[in-house]
Parts: structure tokens; sequence; C-alpha cells
């Protein structure tokens, strides 16, 4: 069996002062990082997709993106999505 250490026998060495502070950095820190993961999974989420979604219809792929690409198991075809135009099947 594991033995962890004792995280709460840690803080017993720190004034009442010192954890309000930890909090505080800690906080920051959690908010920051909430922030920067919020930003980086919308960099993601906007760009053109490289993985090909398999479908069975046109509505199984929601927002997509220029350059986006899927594979319509009804019609057996890759496709990739053009603004304006939509789905174009791959030849």
């Amino acid at each position: 069996m594991a033995i962890y250490p004792d995280l709460l026998g840690t803080f017993n060495q720190f004034s009442d002062q010192q954890i309000i502070e930890l909090h505080r950095i800690l906080s920051d820190y959690v908010s920051n990082l909430n922030l920067a993961l919020s930003q980086r999974d919308d960099q993601i989420d906007s760009t053109p997709a490289d993985t090909i979604a398999a479908v069975n219809d046109t509505a199984d792929v929601q927002g997509a993106a220029a350059g986006s690409v899927r594979y319509n198991r009804a019609t057996a075809k890759y496709q990739g999505f053009v603004p304006g135009t939509g789905w174009v099947d791959f030849h």
C-alpha cells in the first residue's frame, strides 16, 4: 500500500497570515491557469480539422471551419468544407 505525505501536517508550521497568503497565491495561479487553458481551447477549437470525422449524414458535423475534412458514410466519400459552398466531395 502506498504511503502519501501528510499535507495537512505540513501546514501546521505556518502562521495564519502565511496560510492566507498561500491561499491567495494559489487562487491567483488557478485563475490564471484556467484563463490560459480556456484561451488555448478556443485557439484549438478555431483551427481547421486535423482529424477526419466519420459521419452518417450532413447534420453530424457542427460548426465546420474552412479546410475541415470528413468522411461521409452515406456516400462513401471524403469531403472538405468550403465557406459559402459547404461540403464538397473529393474526387
